[in-house]
């Protein structure tokens, strides 16, 4: 039996709107390991779940 796919996790991720991420790669000059948007949104989501 499959599930539908649930993309609540990573619906808000700021990769889809980043004027960056053309340029964004594991060993490129931008890099999602020292990225402060997706340390933001992590940051967010935490608080949010710590809320409910």
């Amino acid at each position: 039996m499959k599930f539908p796919v649930k993309v609540d996790s990573i619906e808000n991720i700021p990769c889809i709107t980043c004027p960056e991420e053309e340029r964004c790669a594991d060993d490129g000059v931008v890099t999602p390991f020292d990225c402060l948007f997706i340390e933001n949104w992590v940051l967010t989501e935490q608080d949010k779940i710590k809320k409910e």
